[in-house]
């Protein structure tokens, strides 16, 4: 007995994993799921509400190590390690 994978109804993308393979529809259907509750942006994955809802408390979790400054968001964080 084999692993059964799922295959997207809309593209050629396959995963063994249902779960990932709900996500990426999302992509497909523009499904947002994940509300701010604050001001009412959608989102199509839970972990990208956390990172925005850091946004409306001042949060700023991400602290460059070389020069302090501090992000709330990794993206936006990234980038700028990209400036060092």
């Amino acid at each position: 007995m084999g692993i059964k994978c799922h295959s997207c109804s809309f593209c050629s993308y396959k995963s063994c994993n249902k779960t990932d393979l709900t996500r990426h529809i999302r992509k497909h259907t523009g499904e947002r799921p994940y509300v701010c509750e604050i001001c009412g942006k959608g989102f199509s994955q839970k972990h990208s509400l956390q990172s925005h809802s850091f946004k409306h408390s001042g949060m700023k979790p991400y602290v460059c190590k070389l020069c302090k400054k501090d992000f709330s968001t990794k993206y936006r964080y990234n980038l700028h390690m990209r400036s060092h």
